[in-house]
């Protein structure tokens, strides 16, 4: 029973490796992601929850809409999503630095990252 364990370990081991190993350069490994100094996660979110708690009204028409100016990157992030992909809140702060968004996570990447606050 150990040894069998201890395989199911290796094993989950090697497709963690190439899952980060799989992530294009142009889209970040999720976890390394996570690791990096100054960095928070929370979620993982659902579309409903995401669009009932920031729907906010577009400056420009009045019309409350989900993520407010920034509706038409959102309908591009829910366009992008596949079954079993998820959508994660991130925070990053590095002395004055700061940045939060949105991030969509698809088989471990980051392939979209909707910008919320920078400063």
């Amino acid at each position: 029973m150990r040894l069998r364990n201890s395989i199911i370990e290796v094993l989950f081991w090697l497709l963690s490796l190439q899952a980060l190993a799989a992530c294009p350069k142009d889209n970040p490994s999720f976890e390394e992601f996570q690791r990096q100094q100054g960095t928070t996660v929370q979620g993982p979110f659902s579309v409903a929850t995401l669009e009932r708690e920031n729907t906010i009204a577009n400056p420009e028409t009045g019309n409350k809409v989900p993520f407010g100016l920034a509706n038409y990157q959102w309908k591009e992030l829910k366009a992008a999503m596949k079954p079993g992909d998820k959508i994660y809140f991130i925070s990053r702060s590095q002395d004055k630095f700061h940045i939060d968004g949105h991030a969509l996570v698809s088989g471990g990447c980051i392939v979209y990252f909707l910008k919320g606050a920078i400063s």
